[in-house]
Formats: structure tokens, sequence, C-alpha cells
């Protein structure tokens, strides 16, 4: 007998049951890091799990945190980039994205970050279909979006991190202002987290008290005490962090336990979050803002109507169409991952393929190979797919080429049909984009295909496996290089 045996005696004949309260969070770099230990310091899980595609930095920052273990009420802690890791999660905090450069709006992190969900979301789906879908990575409402729509979840249990940092910033700048503590002092901002989000000067108070009661001015360009330039401060916040320390972390840690509290405490506590507000206060689009809501264990359960006044109301629309001259341009998959789901009335149009390439402007992006291949029983199906490979860059069909030799040595039944197709389909006609193929009979066919890629292969490698790592880094991180091209469909790259 081992001594384990002998000192402990099992009483239980059946399995023990498992966590109840599990909390995955996917990244782990600064915002990731910030928010696992604001929740493991504030005990609200009794399992926490990490995912990360960046396999050192992964084990090198679990293990930091189980060397601790014996100062935390979180016995379990574990990792892996494999997101079986993260099954049967209550809560899923997503901080993984493209960084943020200096001086970079949220906004325009968008195409790279969408292009990061579509591998994320589907193995989150996969692991825990009854979880509770936390975004962060931003911009935070455009992906809480296509993370609902992506997961095919309901509205209610797809929560965008949203205005709670806003809110929590302008009310630290308030108090700060009045010399009393952030607690004592009430405002909320809504809107966009972002350049456009919306200070709701009417409903600004200390102990109900309103300070526009007080000074009818506050927030106009009329102010003599300048309340406006608060407000600012709030939307400089994360910049300015950004360009002194290189990144933000800690603020949007806390803000993230304090709502991942309210869900596994069913506290039924009023946020400001990001949730489809199409209908409310005038939004005639289908986006995703932070209004007041309350979370449960349910996840979002309820929306507090805001008595909002005609010019607060007007910078709620305008910040809505601000995010919808962006998001109008993405369509989503054909169909839902969650079985259950229906797609959304409102977006008839928007269920296709899902944004533009990233690899090259106006050419379609190429089939989901994960997490399920597309099935080519019907010469329906062959005919469309020949048609829309002929429009696809090198990039594309370097991509493509590896995720297939990975399904052949995984010995993955699709692999050859996907083959047989391609065979096919070079073998009637020659490729564009000039270097990509020039219609030779010797150069045609998947393997003279890969032959001929190998040297744009080589050329991206390096450049693509260091986007690859930085994939599943944090939302306001430090700057990394630009490009629209820098992220690459992580579908086809992890199959």
């Amino acid at each position: 007998m081992s001594t384990k045996e002998k000192l402990i005696s099992h009483v239980m004949k059946e399995e023990p049951v498992g966590s109840r309260n599990k909390v995955t969070v996917v990244g782990v770099g600064m915002v990731g890091m910030a928010s696992a230990i604001s929740i493991l310091l504030k005990d609200l899980c009794d399992e926490l799990a990490l995912v990360d595609v960046m396999e050192d930095k992964l084990k090198g920052e679990v293990m930091d945190l189980q060397h601790g273990s014996l100062f935390l009420k979180t016995h379990k802690i574990v990792a892996d980039k494999d997101y079986s890791v993260t099954a049967n999660s209550k809560v899923v905090v997503v901080t993984a994205g493209a960084r943020q450069q200096e001086g970079e709006s949220r906004l325009n992190l968008v195409q790279r970050n969408v292009n990061i969900f579509k591998f994320i979301i589907p193995n989150i789906v996969k692991y825990s279909p009854n979880c509770i879908l936390m975004v962060v990575s931003n911009p935070v409402d455009i992906l809480t979006y296509v993370a609902w729509k992506l997961s095919g979840f309901p509205r209610h249990r797809v929560i965008g991190s949203g205005t709670n940092l806003d809110s929590a910033r302008f009310r630290h700048l308030m108090g700060e202002k009045l010399h009393l503590h952030p607690s004592s002092c009430h405002g909320w901002i809504i809107g966009e987290h972002g350049d456009s989000s919306v200070p709701v000067w009417s409903g600004v108070n200390v102990a109900g008290v309103s300070l526009q009661g007080l000074n009818p001015q506050m927030g106009s360009e009329g102010d003599s005490e300048n309340w406006k330039a608060v407000h600012k401060l709030v939307v400089d916040g994360a910049y300015e962090v950004i360009k002194l320390k290189g990144y933000t972390s800690w603020a949007i840690g806390m803000s993230v336990a304090d709502l991942v509290e309210s869900i596994i405490k069913n506290l039924h506590k009023v946020h400001p979050v990001s949730t489809l507000v199409q209908g409310m206060h005038g939004v005639k689009d289908e986006v995703f803002l932070s209004v007041p809501c309350v979370l449960g264990n349910s996840g979002l359960t309820d929306v507090i109507h805001m008595t909002l006044k005609p010019d607060e109301e007007k910078q709620l629309v305008k910040s809505a169409e601000t995010l919808w001259g962006v998001q109008k341009e993405l369509t989503l998959p054909h169909t839902a991952l969650n079985p259950e789901a229906q797609p959304h009335p409102a977006s008839p149009s928007r269920n296709v393929g899902l944004g533009p390439p990233p690899f090259a402007s106006g050419r379609p992006a190429p089939p989901e190979l994960c997490p399920s291949p597309p099935s080519f029983s019907s010469e329906a199906c062959r005919s469309q797919l020949r048609s829309e490979m002929r429009g696809w860059c090198p990039r594309q069909w370097c991509h493509l080429c590896l995720g297939l030799k990975r399904k052949r040595v995984r010995g993955d039944s699709q692999s050859s049909s996907c083959m047989l197709i391609l065979d096919q389909l070079f073998s009637a006609a020659p490729l564009n984009d000039g270097g990509a193929a020039d219609g030779a009979s010797d150069q045609r066919g998947l393997f003279g295909l890969q032959m001929r890629l190998d040297a744009h292969r080589r050329e991206l490698s390096k450049h693509d496996n260091h986007h690859l790592q930085q994939a599943h880094q944090d939302p306001e991180e430090e700057p990394g290089p630009a490009g629209a091209g820098a992220v690459l469909c992580c579908a086809a790259l992890h199959c």
C-alpha cells in the first residue's frame, strides 16, 4: 500500500461531486492574470482554469499561482492550451485578443480580434455549453455581439464588461474633485466602452442630492467648474496608462472580479455592462452597448430603464451609430454553434461568413475547418466551394494546406474528401493571384500547390508564429505590431 492509501480511507462509493463554481479565464496576459488574481483573492470560485496558446507563459503563470495556494481558498488551479481544461465552467472570462497599441482606439482592434474569436468561442461552447460568457477583449461591445452570434447563447448569458470600469473611473475622479470616497459618489457612464461613452450628468448625485440640481450647467461647455473634463479624463484614462506603463491591468482585473462576484453570489446587483440595446432609448440597430443591468447566477436577468435627458439620449444613439458603422461590415456563420439557437431575425443578411478576410481585402475567407469540417455530400456544396476558393490569395491557400496536412496526420476522414475536391478544382482551372499558380499542368493538384506555396509559407511562418503567440494576450496590453493582417484565421491554423 502507498503512503496515501495507508493515510486515507475512502467513505464514498460514488465519484465526488465536481466543481460547482468553476471560473475560466482565457488569455494569461496582463489583463487575464489581473482578473485571475482578483477572482482568487475574493474567493469567488472553487476551481480556476487558465487557457492560452503560449505554453511556457501559461505554465509559469499557473505554477506561480499554485505555489501560493496555501494563502488562497481556491485549492484547484489548472491550466492548459487545450480547451478541455475549461469543461463545465460556470463563468468564462475572455480577455484574449490582439494588443492595443499606444494611441489606437478600441474600434481599430475589431478585425484582428474578430478572427481570434472564431477559434475561441466554439471551443468554449463545446466544453461549457451552459456557462455565462463574459467578454473583456476590445472593442468589447462589438466583440460581445460577435461572441453572442458565434456561441448561439441566449442574450442573458453573453455579457460584455462594458463601462463598468469607465463608471468606476468616473466615480474615482468625482471623489477626487469632491474629496469623498468613490463609493459615496454616484454616477453612470453608459454607451460604448471607449471614445463615444455617455456620462449621465442628470443622475450624478451624492447621498441622493443631484449635483446637476446644484449646478445646472454641469457637463456643458458653459460650466465654470469644468466637470466635462472629468469625463474626458475617463475617456483618456486607458490611453494615458498605456502610454505610461505599456498596458492596463489592475483596474480592469478588479472590475472583472466585481462582475463575476455578482454572478457567482447571485447578488442581483446593478452594473453598467454591455448587452443588446436594440429598441432602447431610440437605438434602432442591433448593437451591444452598456446600460444598467442586473446580474445574478442566471446571467444578465434585467435591464434598468434610465430616465435620460434628450441630449443624453442623443449621445447614446450617436454612440450606437459609431459602433454600427464598424459592426455592419461583419457577417456571421450560416448556423449558430449552439444547436438550440435560431438566427436573429434582425440580421438576415449577416449570416454567411465572419467579416472581411484578414488576408486580402475583398476576397472570401476560407471555409471553417474547425470545429466542424464542411460537408461535401452534394454537388451544389462542391460547386460553391470551388467558386469561393478560386478567389483566395496565397496566404489563405497556405494555411488551408497546413490544416489539411494536420488533419491527415490525425487520420481525419474529412481530409481525404477535402483533398479530392481540391485536386478536382485545380485540375479544372488554374488559381488566380499571379504567384499562386500559373496553370501549368505539373503544378496542379493539392501537393503541387503545397510545393508551389513553400516559399510563401517560409516567408510568412516567422511573422505568423509571432502574432499567433499574441492572439491570447490582452485587450489593453502593451503595444504590438500593427496591421489588419497581423492575426491569421485561427480556425484553420488550429485544425
